[in-house]
């Protein structure tokens, strides 16, 4: 498994891999071996960007070339991991990532990412130049508009619940539901969920076609006539998701 460690500049995080190690001791006369577990830390930086050329002929500096949501090496190594989960079956997991994308110029933009291990798909253009081991299968981009009279204007985010995952009959996790709240006072809850194409292809062959698709509903606060004169607005300020017994 992975450990992800975020960097206190927000710049990214450290990625860990639990490996177990082998370690022989000689004395005495006696050889003894045995195992210890343990992390080393995954080289993520990949292949730096090309320079592009400006219009004046002169080179754009590779610090302006924003990281790409569609690149895992850039998911992991360049944007704060707001929230992780995963879901599929005991055969082959998906890794569900919340992140956001600070720019140099004071944006945030965020987005639901897809990702799954790439062991398969050894030609990946993706995985070379990293040790990652992941790709991006889907990237779902949260729509942002700066107008604050915009129905899609939602400001900076707030806050954000935990991933809550829901199980199929057969136990393997079917979609993932969580929450964000924004500072413009409206909510969101976003549900990711996968399915095969084909309804005859085998669910746990990584080869398997799937579909993902993520949907967001949006809360806001309508107070009524009686409570004009006790709340100072209609925003919503917390949020929690659960899930239910079945």
């Amino acid at each position: 498994g992975l450990v992800f460690l975020g960097r206190a500049d927000g710049g990214g995080n450290v990625v860990l891999r639990g490996v177990v190690v082998r370690e022989e001791e000689t004395g005495d006369g006696k050889e003894e071996v045995g195992y210890v577990e343990g992390f080393e830390e995954l080289d993520i930086a990949g292949p730096s960007p090309k320079k592009e050329e400006g219009g004046d002929g002169m080179d754009v500096d590779d610090v302006a070339v924003r990281p790409s949501f569609d690149v895992a090496a850039d998911v992991l190594g360049k944007m704060s991991l707001l929230a992780v989960s995963e879901f599929g079956t005991s055969e082959h997991c998906f890794s569900v990532f919340f992140v956001q994308a600070s720019h140099l110029d004071g944006e945030e933009s965020h987005a639901v990412v897809i990702m799954s291990s790439d062991s398969h798909d050894g030609d990946s253009k993706e995985s070379k130049g990293n040790s990652i081991g992941l790709r991006v299968n889907y990237v779902h981009r949260i729509k942002q508009d700066d107008d604050s009279k915009s129905a899609h204007y939602r400001g900076k985010l707030s806050s954000i619940t935990p991933m809550v995952c829901e199980a199929s009959d057969d136990g393997s996790t079917s979609s993932v539901t969580f929450g964000c709240v924004w500072t413009s006072g409206v909510a969101s809850v976003f549900n990711i969920s996968s399915n095969l194409l084909k309804q005859d292809e085998d669910a746990n062959s990584p080869s398997s076609p799937r579909k993902f698709e993520v949907s967001e509903s949006i809360f806001m606060g309508d107070p009524g006539e009686e409570d004009v004169n006790f709340y100072d607005s209609n925003h919503v300020v917390g949020m929690d998701v659960i899930s239910l017994p079945n």
